[in-house]
């Protein structure tokens, strides 16, 4: 953990940085889960005003698949310009535990650039007559355990359901799907017991009532959505699970170029407007620098890593 994370800093830290734009008319900005879910509304929101602070056009590509991999590796060995960003959470400092075998280094091969936003993970269901404390409950009877659908192995929302399962002796069994929209119609269904998904991805069925919000998986009520009880409510041991999205370039992009667009993003965070515009979508604004994103990162890592290790036994 020491080597990895004294590399990453000297990445950060390497030579005297000047301001310096993308070398690009057009600035691609990858999002390596399906359209429509929260990274792809976070990232929509956030490109008109930074390319005109830039003087750029940004574009956004979908990548999804293998758990955010594809498309966080496509961007891990894109050409080092500033022209190709990623836009990921703070998870990516847990996949060398999660998946041995990556294509990439994600501490190594990308640097961050700023923080975007955070938003809370929850705990849903399609089964409205029943609580979380219900499911621990059926899951202890029933040999087949209790079923929950993810975004991808690994993923915080992944792992907070699995600290949940440590704390109460629960048999659940996750569920991977390849984006937010297949899980929700078997959550419709019934054809899977619950989820655990950004709550930036579920608000707006969470509000009409399509889905039943479980718990916020947090210590206390989000002021996103004061309805849902936080986890300690329901009766359960805390366990903090808030989703922060960040910017990486690729590691060898230069100093400069790395610098303007981290000056740029943490301004356009810090915006009232910006804060306004982020709470109509279930996320709150967390501007934070390269430098300040790399602890984040750090903590991400020493905070999971006994639960991701835990999943091998």
């Amino acid at each position: 953990m020491r080597r990895i994370w004294t590399s990453l800093i000297a990445v950060g830290l390497a030579g005297a940085a000047h301001a310096q734009a993308p070398p690009c008319d057009v600035i691609k900005i990858i999002s390596p889960y399906t359209a429509g879910g929260a990274t792809d509304v976070l990232t929509r929101l956030t490109m008109e005003p930074l390319g005109q602070a830039l003087n750029r056009s940004f574009v956004l590509e979908n990548r999804a698949g293998g758990g955010s991999n594809i498309g966080s590796s496509f961007v891990a060995k894109a050409k080092p310009d500033g022209c190709t960003l990623l836009v990921n959470g703070t998870m990516l400092a847990t996949f060398p535990y999660s998946y041995p075998d990556l294509n990439y280094d994600p501490i190594k091969d990308l640097i961050p650039i700023g923080g975007m936003g955070a938003t809370p993970t929850i705990l849903v269901s399609g089964a409205k007559d029943k609580s979380l404390a219900d499911f621990v409950a059926q899951s202890k009877r029933d040999p087949n355990g209790v079923s929950f659908a993810i975004g991808g192995i690994g993923l915080l929302q992944h792992l907070a359901v699995e600290a949940i399962a440590r704390n109460t002796q629960a048999n659940f069994v996750s569920v991977p799907y390849p984006g937010s929209p297949t899980a929700i119609a078997d959550m419709l269904s019934n054809r899977v017991d619950f989820g655990s998904f950004t709550f930036g991805a579920m608000s707006g069925l969470v509000e009409t009532g399509s889905l039943k919000g479980l718990a916020m998986v947090q210590d206390m009520r989000s002021a996103l959505a004061p309805q849902i009880p936080s986890l300690p409510e329901t009766g359960m041991a805390p366990v903090d699970a808030r989703v922060q999205f960040i910017m990486f370039a690729p590691a060898a992009t230069p100093p400069g170029v790395v610098k303007t667009l981290e000056t740029e993003l943490k301004k356009l965070i810090e915006k009232p407007e910006t804060r306004e515009a982020f709470f109509k979508i279930a996320f709150e604004p967390t501007p934070g620098t390269g430098e300040e994103v790399r602890a984040w990162m750090q903590k991400t890592a020493l905070d999971w890593e006994p639960i991701v290790k835990g999943l091998k036994k």
